[in-house]
């Protein structure tokens, strides 16, 4: 076994062990001595019991829950009266308790959708169960994932025989303990590329699959977006900045048919599906989530995307899938998907009791809660939160998050990726450096995952505000969002799993968990519905700073309806959210997928989203264009060939070629004066995306220029401009480039 092979078999052990230099194969050693000895003492007889029942019930699936958990919880007994060397001491979470969940549904409701789920087995704290059953032990108890520190996904696959569990062990021997491996996307069979699921992951039910293995993009935030065209949808009142690049998690195709319109939640469970060839379907965003027939690699995946969006204090998700007589452990992070070497539990419990030991010393950052973040009552104590929570930034300003019941931080499941949200704040703090005090201000703070090696928006911000107030363009200042403090969660960073494991999954980057307090502000999907006026206002006044940031070469490179905002207090326009923002001169790193609905047709494509082709200031200025249509249009049923609103990257970009090949006069539009300007710059693009590539084909600097192309918006917007003036300025245009031409 290689050295990176331990790693990975004991990257649990390493969590908890006092001294993480310790060598994890001789600590393993020292445990499996332990674990083995518990396991041969008649303490453990009703465990084994339990066992033998838990293998003799293979034929009916939820009969096997209660003897699993009986099983676990003598075990974990055990185990808290014995001295364990070289490990940490228990922690104050070490009374856990496998409680048998089934068929009790977990709600967790979204902005966009809910589900209802039902693990098998949840580990929790026995006092955490007291306090729920405590003066109704006959009621059933209802858990929350905030209330969950692992979920235990179990599995039947029609095994024709479970191996019985050993009487005594006299040598530990585990021969059904796979290594580990990490396998690049393109050496794995087609059949596992293509699982419903997306993520790579060998198939549960066979010994020789047990590996471990990532995907670079399930359910990834940054690879698809879509925007909800139902008027009457409600908006996020989190209206800071918006996560629209985060993808839905939506239903498999096979489970569309026979389903209601109306059921819109996560069925408690699925049925096993066997065909890897079911695919998730990209559906709008207000579309809720429907579930059925899922694998069990998909059923603990969404819980461990469920606790993954529980609340920002959310790092990452332990969870445990048992398959007949295997099981594997499944980590979720913001950036991979892992799954462990799974091992037979039933022939070699005192390997699995290890395990059990190692949870028992978990403390809240082992098991993926940043303490920091979570209310102190958390685990132990049904309930409410009593207190609110303080946050301290590095500027040394404060802030208390206290969300009501009915606050909902997270839009919709999002397993990685930035996986951005927004919760409301106060503060009592002044400013550094400054008398001005945030006591009585509407904050929010916006929490987001972004990559380690990208430029902070901390900084990127910081920079902007730096060049617009060295320039002629000082008064623009105050369009720019207002961030009072900033902070990193050091412990949050997801290259801490792949450093243990010794080795990182291809095409993937750290990520880490990032706060930023800004002033709340008014998205412009939000006040369009007051006024055309104040809509267009808005709109052009977000043009004017972005042409100023552009020309101090920083690219902002998100430009949609949610991101043009307006400030209350200031009374101006915002141009909000630069996380996905460029600096000229600087590296780029990362992908470039902002909101598709919005992006410019001509950067539609895989190559410019992985950053290897320019972005021009003519593609910006179209993405403004198709804010000011969706506005105009937000009522409007388009014909799906032209409906540019909703679908993946190919989609949008056909239906806005179908688009703009249509008569848009004839289209209705709520906002008469601002759709006749939207069409005059639609067309304007045109000509400016076929002057751009006469320049091109004789190699001569493009034309017209940003200066040019912003100084034509500006009169079209501004004056009686009409498609004659169109047709006036692409005729000087051409005449300048045909002597361009005879002068080259």
């Amino acid at each position: 076994m290689s050295s990176s092979d331990a790693a990975g078999r004991n990257c649990m052990l390493k969590l908890c062990a006092k001294d993480p230099a310790e060598d994890s194969t001789i600590l393993l050693e020292k445990l499996i001595a332990t674990t083995t000895k518990v396991y041969n003492s008649a303490g453990f007889s009703e465990g084994k019991k339990n066992l033998a029942s838990y293998c003799v019930t293979r034929t009916s699936e939820t009969k096997g829950y209660p003897y699993l958990g009986k099983c676990f919880n003598n075990a974990f007994e055990l185990l808290r009266n014995e001295e364990i060397p070289k490990l940490r001491d228990l922690s104050e979470y070490s009374d856990l308790v496998a409680h048998v969940n089934h068929p009790e549904l977990i709600h967790h409701k979204y902005h966009y959708s809910e589900s209802d789920l039902s693990p098998s087995l949840c580990l929790v704290t026995k006092r955490l169960l007291d306090s729920k059953i405590a003066g109704n032990p006959t009621s059933p108890v209802n858990l929350q994932w905030s209330d969950i520190f692992s979920s235990v996904e179990v599995r039947h696959m029609g095994k024709a025989g479970f191996s019985n569990p050993h009487k005594e062990y006299t040598t530990p021997h585990a021969k059904h303990v796979k290594e580990y491996h990490v396998f690049p996307d393109n050496e794995l069979p087609e059949a596992q590329r293509c699982a419903s699921t997306r993520f790579v992951a060998a198939e549960p039910g066979s010994e020789d699959a047990l590996t471990m293995k990532y995907d670079s993009d399930w359910y990834d935030d940054e690879i698809e977006d879509q925007v909800e065209s139902d008027p009457s949808s409600t908006s996020s009142q989190y209206s800071e900045t918006s996560d629209t690049e985060e993808q839905s998690l939506e239903s498999p195709s096979s489970s569309n048919s026979g389903q209601s319109d109306n059921d819109n939640r996560i069925s408690r469970k699925r049925k096993t599906e066997t065909s890897p060839e079911t695919s998730l379907q990209h559906e709008s965003k207000r579309q809720n989530i429907q579930s059925d027939n899922l694998i069990p690699n998909e059923q603990v995946s969404l819980y461990g995307c469920e606790m993954l969006c529980r609340r920002i204090y959310s790092l990452h998700a332990i969870n445990l899938l048992i398959v007949d007589d295997i099981v594997w452990v499944w980590w979720h992070d913001r950036e991979n998907v892992i799954q462990t070497s799974g091992l037979n539990f039933v022939e070699d419990m005192p390997y699995f009791m290890v395990l059990l030991a190692v949870f028992q010393r978990f403390n809240l950052v082992d098991w993926g809660v940043e303490p920091s973040l979570a209310p102190s009552s958390m685990f132990v104590e049904s309930g409410p939160p009593p207190n609110p929570v303080e946050i301290k930034f590095d500027n040394g300003v404060v802030a208390t998050i206290h969300p009501p019941s009915d606050e909902l931080p997270i839009r919709r499941p999002v397993l990685k990726g930035r996986a951005t949200c927004i919760i409301s704040a106060a503060s009592k703090s002044k400013l550094p450096n400054s008398s001005e005090s945030l006591d009585g201000q509407n904050l929010i703070i916006k929490a987001c995952w972004p990559e380690t090696r990208r430029m902070s928006e901390v900084a990127i911000i910081e920079q902007a505000v730096d060049a617009l107030e060295n320039s002629e363009d000082k008064h623009l200042v105050k369009r720019l969002p207002k961030l009072f403090g900033s902070k990193d969660i050091a412990s949050s960073v997801t290259s801490n799993i792949t450093d243990l494991l010794g080795k990182l999954a291809p095409g993937t980057y750290p990520r880490i968990l990032r706060l930023m307090l800004f002033r709340r502000l008014e998205p412009l999907k939000e006040i369009d519905d007051d006024s055309e006026e104040k809509c267009l206002k808005t709109w052009m006044q977000c043009l004017a700073c972005h042409h100023a940031l552009w020309k101090k070469g920083i690219y902002h490179s998100d430009i949609s309806v949610y991101n043009l905002m307006w400030d209350t207090v200031d009374d101006c326009a915002v141009l909000n959210d630069f996380d996905l923002s460029e600096i000229k001169g600087c590296e780029l790193f990362g992908d470039r997928a902002a909101n598709y609905p919005f992006m410019a047709r001509h950067i539609l494509y895989k190559s410019f989203i992985e950053g290897t082709e320019e972005r021009k200031y003519v593609h910006e200025v179209e993405s403004f264009v198709w804010v000011l249509a969706w506005l105009c249009l937000k009522d409007t049923l388009l014909p799906p060939s032209m409906d540019w609103r909703n679908g993946d990257l190919q989609s949008i970009s056909y239906a806005k070629y179908c688009f703009k090949g249509q008569k848009l006069k004839t289209l209705k539009s709520r906002y008469l004066f601002a759709w006749g300007k939207c069409q005059l710059l639609l067309k304007f693009l045109n000509y400016v995306y076929e002057l751009e590539s006469n320049y091109q084909m004789i190699d001569l600097p493009g034309r017209p220029d940003p200066h040019e192309i912003y100084s034509e918006v500006i009169k079209i917007m501004e004056t009686d401009y009409t498609f004659e003036d169109n047709i006036k300025f692409y005729d000087k245009m051409m005449r300048e480039f045909k002597m361009a031409i005879e002068k080259d």
